[in-house]
C-alpha cells in the first residue's frame, strides 16, 4: 500500500510518502507550519494518483500546526478521498525512541510544555509487536512524578532541554521531533485503523483553545 503522511504538530514539520514499512522519501523543516507545508510538499514531489492512504499526526501538540496539517491533506483530497489513519504523537514519538534505543521494546514516557505551567505526560508502552498508549496526564510535574509506581525507560521531548527533565527520575531524556516517514510501521503497530471519512478528522490537544473556552464561558 503506497502512503501519504503528515507530522504537523511539533515545531519540525514533516512530510513523507512510502510503501508498507518502506520510506521511500522524506522532508522536514522548522518553523511555522502555514509557512513550510506547501513548500515541503513540493519538495517531496509525491505522486497522488498512486496513493492509497494517508496518515496524520493527531496531536497533542502545536494548535496552529495541527490545524494546517488537517487542514491541507483534506485540501489534498477533498475530490478523491482516500483511507486515512491519525496517529496519536505520542505513540509516534516512542517507537522512534524505542527503535533506535530500547531494543524497540520498552516504557517510555513523552513528555512536553501544556501551557500555564503544567505539563503534558503520556505513558506508552512499546513491544517489537505493539504499541499503546497507558495514560496520559496533563498537570504540575510534582503530580506527574506521583503518577507512575515504575521507572520508564527513557524520556521524550521536543520542547525541554533534556537536563531540564532528568529530576523526573533519573532516566536517560532525549530530544526527538515526530518524523512522518515512521508513522505507517507505528500506526501498524498499535492497530489504528483508516477511514474514508474526512469529514470525522480531528486532531487532538492538551486542552482546548482559550478563545472556545472563553465563548463558552459566556453563552
Amino acid at each position: 500500500m503506497k502512503w501519504f503522511a503528515i507530522e504537523s504538530s511539533s515545531p519540525r514539520v514533516s512530510l513523507a510518502f512510502g510503501e508498507g514499512d518502506a520510506v521511500e522519501r522524506e522532508v522536514a523543516a522548522e518553523g511555522e507550519a502555514s509557512r513550510l507545508i506547501e513548500r515541503l510538499f513540493r519538495e517531496l514531489a509525491p505522486d497522488l494518483d498512486a496513493v492509497q492512504a494517508c496518515l496524520l499526526g493527531r496531536g497533542p501538540g502545536s494548535y496552529n500546526g495541527l490545524r494546517v496539517g488537517y487542514a491541507f491533506l483534506k485540501g489534498l483530497f477533498c475530490l478523491r478521498p482516500v483511507p486515512v489513519a491519525e496517529l496519536p504523537t505520542p505513540l509516534l514519538l516512542a517507537r522512534q525512541v524505542a527503535a533506535a534505543r530500547l531494543s524497540g521494546a520498552g516504557r517510555i514516557l513523552v513528555v512536553n510544555h501544556a501551557r500555564r505551567g503544567e505539563l503534558y505526560g503520556a505513558w506508552v508502552r512499546a513491544s517489537q509487536e505493539s504499541l499503546a498508549v497507558e495514560w496520559e496526564f496533563t498537570g504540575v510535574e510534582s503530580d506527574l512524578r506521583t503518577r507512575y509506581d515504575s521507572t520508564p525507560e527513557a524520556v521524550v521531548t521536543w520542547d525541554f532541554a533534556p537536563a531540564s527533565l532528568s529530576r523526573l527520575g533519573g532516566m536517560p531524556v532525549y530530544r526527538e521531533f515526530p518524523r512522518a516517514g515512521g508513522m505507517a510501521a507505528a500506526a501498524r503497530q498499535a492497530g489504528i485503523s483508516f477511514s474514508a471519512d474526512l469529514s470525522r478528522l480531528e486532531p487532538a490537544y492538551v486542552r482546548p483553545p482559550v478563545a472556545v473556552g472563553f465563548a463558552r464561558q459566556r453563552s
